[in-house]
């Protein structure tokens, strides 16, 4: 991934906010990259900074501290006017696409306000432009004259997705886009959203708290807990098989679908809630909930580090042999990494309870299929149907 790529690059960033007088970090040292044309997944559970890591970088959200560029521009301390032009080329789409649109104004104004605010060709030429646009989303002119009150949810979201994509940006940040959505909706707007990446060739960051929706969208995954990412690599790698345990954790909460494994796979369930953000505990976020956790992650906060290629005979954290043959580790592509002390440790736990739980075959044979099996749980879940159109 070379410099002159990357659409977006995020470096220690952190946002704070003031509760009650305290101040809560809700994103904590987030590096992130993206590349033309690519599709970043951010993904994690309810309050873990997601929304917030999206909302910096459209500068709608003012960073406490780290650096964001856009382009190879750095656009952290940009004034508003400065900001403008660069605006232009990164754009959001909203969770909700009704308190999104303006219900005052009709599809028209909405979808042309964005061109008249830089300055965007004629009334004639800007309407051409948005019925174009209105059209490639899936919608006909019919709707310019109507309200958004007067649309349905996936309509609605269609004329936000529009708005976004008008102006050609190159950064696009989609957050949970499709969730507030029936699911057959949700399929028909993931499939528009990835026919125009391919179309248009806008980056995307994509955010969501659905590991189907991740599974189906998206070149590589990033997972946040707590303000901090833990895991970064390839799809096919994060959601194949998590190395960090709160990966793990998400992945395993997907139900497979077969009787016979469903009831005999291990889950790594994670046991209590989330900490306060207010008071977050020292070390490692995770350690409180952990069954990997020993007294270095109490004190010590892990980095984010790469993770290394290497063959082993799997011992499990006691030190036990797992098997008697040396079994090669899933090679991890450039670019996986994990913020955890005890990685290896924690892979080589999965390999045990592969072993233990009854089945007959390998390791390595176990792992691939329960991943099989996990990636259509997750196929299944988003319910994505090419069929699935909304006009």
């Amino acid at each position: 991934m070379s410099a002159e790529t990357k659409i977006l690059e995020v470096k220690d960033l952190t946002v704070t906010y003031s509760v009650s007088g305290k101040k809560v970090r809700a994103v904590r040292g987030v590096d992130l990259s993206l590349s033309k044309g690519e599709i970043l997944g951010l993904v994690g559970e309810t309050g873990s900074g997601k929304t917030t890591v999206g909302k910096a970088v459209v500068r709608l959200v003012k960073p406490s501290s780290g650096q964001i560029s856009i382009g190879g521009v750095d656009v952290t301390t940009l004034s508003r006017s400065d900001m403008r032009p660069v605006r232009r080329q990164v754009q959001m789409v909203f969770q909700d696409p009704y308190s999104s649109l303006n219900p005052r104004m009709t599809v028209l104004q909405l979808v042309e306000h964005p061109l008249k605010i830089h300055n965007i060709g004629t009334r004639t030429t800007r309407k051409s432009m948005v019925g174009d646009i209105i059209e490639r989303v899936g919608l006909s002119k019919s709707v310019l004259s109507r309200y958004p009150g007067e649309m349905s949810g996936g309509q609605r979201q269609r004329v936000g997705l529009a708005r976004s994509l008008v102006l050609s940006p190159a950064l696009l940040v989609a957050d949970e886009p499709v969730s507030a959505l029936d699911v057959s909706v949700q399929a028909g707007i993931l499939n528009l959203l990835v026919d125009l990446q391919k179309d248009l060739g806008f980056s995307c960051l994509f955010i969501t708290h659905d590991l189907g929706v991740a599974e189906h969208l998206c070149d590589r995954v990033a997972v946040m807990y707590l303000g901090e990412i833990v895991e970064v690599g390839t799809r096919d790698d994060v959601l194949a098989r998590g190395y960090h345990p709160y990966t793990k954790s998400l992945l395993d909460a997907v139900p497979v679908p077969d009787p016979v494994v469903q009831r005999n796979r291990k889950k790594a369930t994670l046991p209590g809630d989330p900490p306060d953000p207010l008071s977050p505990p020292s070390g490692c976020a995770l350690h409180p909930r952990c069954r990997f956790v020993v007294e270095r992650c109490m004190s010590d906060q892990p980095e984010l580090l790469p993770l290394i290629n290497h063959k082993e005979q799997l011992r499990d954290v006691e030190g036990e042999l797992c098997r008697s043959e040396e079994i090669e580790t899933k090679s991890p592509v450039s670019g996986h990494l994990v913020r955890c002390h005890r990685v290896e440790d924690a892979f080589a736990l999965n390999a045990r309870d592969a072993v233990t739980s009854g089945s007959s075959d390998t390791v390595v044979q176990s792992n691939k299929e329960l991943e099989g099996h996990r990636s259509n749980a997750l196929s299944a879940s988003g319910t994505l149907d090419r069929k699935d159109k909304e006009f």
